[in-house]
């Protein structure tokens, strides 16, 4: 009798995936381990001659373990055949999927038989006569894979930008620095610009320079999936939406949502590219998203955490990342800020003109009309409004008032929505109105006004994002908020406030500041900023007088106030993948002499002390040159490679001390359960009764208790993580 209780499978899976996951940092469920564990044996024992080895050593048993009967006891021990191990259980990504280990040895020497009697000189070569040929693969796959990165090194990343582009075009912004850290394969890269901004380059270019190598692209919408492939396609880049029947080998570009990115199947994928040394970086469009996923809503984005673990580089862009919610992007992320490479540029628009405009609540209806038919006069077509509203019933009311279509979750088929977009994004429809759905991945160059009715968005990069679809080609354009407001029963005119705003949007919609000062501050971190400046489109604050009280109009000149925002890195510090830097604004165009020089070879960013250069480069020969730039880069590769696998391994130490964390109060909560926490605390045995409400103390402690837990109850304990019932965090 087995004191233990009864080992059936749903036991076992839980303890191998607890211990798995807790002590390698890898989730192993009973249906892996039928995998696992023949790989290992073939992969450690797959010579016959090894197997009678460690038998004999360790066994003391001559010959196979075989019956009477010549059956294989490992076939029994495994309850299938060895053929059937080969060809379903184990099967690494390397092998064929309708051969079995055995099949291909075999036919591997009967190749080369027939190769030897056909002559074929290479048949008698010692490389193809050595056992050691997956050996010999691997390293030809890291030759491949450093050729093609010395290749994209050597591009003139301004070139193909040109050719993107057109001839006059020119990086913006931090455009050319953030390129210069992903060509030089800096491992963790965030990039932070304003939509429209460009950021799609930071993956186009690089695919331009090596066609050989694959980026997976995750991008959450499949309008701006459909967007990308059809601008990728045009520039000539091979580039596909993900399949799973069907997956493309063959692009450069893969494009996939975040759902699919996390499935088996494209895991299977990802592990067939870095095997074959192809796969060059993972991209996460839009990555601020992660912050929004919840338990209902897309619950997967949470997921993309596993890009972290896959030992490539990763590259994060957003347009509406907060100074003050990096921290929880990089836990979200399973991100440490010190490996991360962070670019931010300025993503407030300066030909958007932001203004707050009170209505009665009574007449909101005829004032939406009213300013809808203002600025149709004013911007006609191909001129564009949108219209964002907080519930889906008053988007579709406001549709039939303003007779324009109308964009929702629930609007139709997948068909029927990307209808609206088209007529949208052609400039075919003048107004619209829409729930926050139209948001991410909308290229519609020609919205002049975007009008929020009613004080609906909580936080900054919320009303950010939205306001951001106007003015994307740099013409004038505005952003309305309509706040209502009625009058109390004291007669008193109220406003709305809005529930749960984040300080600064509260701040935004007051107007007691200019609106770019809150808007920088918030999105960018900018502080240095006294108002809206020369060349920027005026808010209502520094236009005039607002609602009626005099207020001094602030211009403030642009070259006096404007920070240094550009480029966040680690500063002046040498980055730990090669010896590349973090460069900014004042270095690219060759300002500063203090720092540490940046030399551009094209389109990479190489730290070169020039103190240390020992040698007169006009002295040396051209091959010695020719070698010495050979070795660096060499060198500079392989530290690339050093610190991917270094943040893999850490990425993997931190799961197992969390899982350890877990596992420890799991047990404390199973001490817990189901005794009076008041006793357990005090110490004292708990006499008929469980819970502390009928704990018999006196009533000093009883009422301390009361407000403990209802003190705790009000606490807002992080929504990703808890057991409400407890009030644990």
């Amino acid at each position: 009798m087995n004191i233990d209780g009864f080992w059936g499978t749903d036991r076992v899976r839980r303890a191998i995936t607890k211990e798995t996951e807790s002590r390698i940092g890898i989730k192993i469920t009973t249906a892996i381990w039928r995998h696992v564990y023949p790989a290992i044996q073939r992969q450690f024992t797959q010579d016959e001659n090894v197997i009678k080895s460690l038998d004999s050593i360790y066994n003391d048993v001559k010959g196979n373990a075989k019956d009477d009967d010549g059956r294989d006891y490992r076939e029994k021990q495994a309850g299938h055949s060895k053929t059937t191990e080969q060809r379903i259980y184990g099967v690494l990504l390397s092998e064929l999927p309708f051969s079995t280990a055995s099949d291909m040895d075999g036919f591997r020497k009967v190749s080369l038989d027939w190769h030897r009697f056909l002559h074929f000189e290479s048949a008698w070569s010692e490389e193809n006569t050595e056992p050691n040929v997956k050996a010999r693969i691997k390293q030809k796959q890291e030759e491949e894979e450093f050729r093609r990165w010395k290749q994209i090194k050597g591009t003139d990343t301004g070139k193909q930008l040109q050719r993107l582009l057109g001839e006059n075009a020119t990086f913006r912004g931090v455009q050319k620095a953030g390129l210069a850290a992903i060509v030089n394969k800096v491992a963790r890269v965030l990039i932070i610009m304003r939509t429209g901004g460009g950021k799609s380059l930071f993956f186009m270019i690089p695919a331009l320079c090596s066609r050989d190598g694959v980026t997976i692209v995750i991008i959450p919408l499949n309008s701006l999936r459909e967007d990308l492939q059809q601008r990728c396609t045009k520039a000539g880049i091979s580039c596909t939406a993900w399949n799973g029947t069907r997956p493309a080998y063959w692009a450069s570009i893969i494009l996939v949502t975040p759902e699919s990115a996390v499935t088996k199947a494209f895991s299977r994928f990802i592990d067939e590219k870095k095997m074959t040394r192809q796969l060059d970086r993972i991209v996460i469009d839009e990555c601020h998203v992660v912050l929004d996923s919840t338990r209902k809503w897309r619950p997967q984005i949470r997921q993309l955490v596993e890009m972290t673990e896959k030992d490539v580089q990763v590259v994060y862009l957003t347009a509406t990342l907060p100074p003050k919610d990096e921290a929880e992007f990089h836990e979200a992320m399973g991100l440490k800020a010190a490996d991360v490479h962070k670019f931010r540029d300025s993503t407030t628009r300066g030909n958007v003109a932001y203004s707050v405009i009170e209505y009665s609540e009574k007449e909101e209806e005829e004032e939406v009309r009213r300013i809808v038919e203002e600025k149709k006069a004013q911007y006609p077509m191909p001129g564009q409004i949108v219209v964002y509203c907080q519930t889906v019933d008053k988007v579709q009311g406001l549709a039939k008032v303003l007779g324009c279509s109308a964009f929702h979750r629930t609007v139709g088929n997948e068909e029927e929505k990307r209808e609206i977009l088209r007529r949208l994004t052609q400039g075919e429809e003048q107004v619209f109105t829409a729930t926050n759905a139209l948001g991410l991945g909308i290229d519609a160059p020609t919205i002049r006004v975007v009008i929020h009715v009613g004080v609906r968005e909580k936080k900054m990069r919320d009303y950010a994002q939205e306001s951001g679809r106007a003015g994307r080609d740099g013409g004038r354009s505005e952003a309305i908020l309509m706040r209502r407001y009625w009058i109390g029963r004291d007669g008193v005119k109220k406003r709305e406030k809005g529930q749960g705003l984040e300080p600064g949007m509260r701040e935004f919609i007051d107007g007691k500041r200019c609106k770019r000062v809150v808007l920088d501050r918030e999105m960018d971190g900018r502080l240095d900023r006294l108002g809206c400046e020369n060349g920027e489109e005026k808010c209502d604050v520094c236009q005039g007088p607002p609602r009626g009280r005099k207020r001094k109009r602030i211009i403030v000149d642009s070259q006096e106030s404007r920070g240094e925002l550009g480029v966040e890195s680690r500063g002046e510090t040498d980055v730990e993948s090669g010896g590349v830097f973090g460069v900014n604004e004042e270095e690219i165009s060759g300002g500063s002499s203090s720092s540490p020089s940046v030399r551009f070879f094209d389109s990479g960013a190489v730290f070169e002390n020039e103190e240390a250069v020992g040698l007169n480069q006009e002295e040396e020969s051209e091959a010695d040159t020719s070698r010495r730039e050979e070795e660096s880069v060499r060198e500079a590769f392989e530290e690339v490679q050093r610190t991917q696998k270094r943040l893999r391994r850490e990425r993997i130490e931190d799961k197992i001390s969390e899982g350890i964390e877990v596992g420890g109060l799991v047990r404390l909560l199973d001490e817990w359960q189901g005794q009076c926490v008041i006793c357990k605390a005090n110490e004292r045995v708990a006499e008929e009764h469980q819970g502390w409400e009928q704990c018999r103390v006196v009533a000093g402690e009883m009422e301390k208790m009361r407000e403990m837990m209802k003190a705790v109850g009000q606490v807002d304990f992080d929504k990703y993580s808890g057991y409400w019932q407890y009030k644990v965090p």
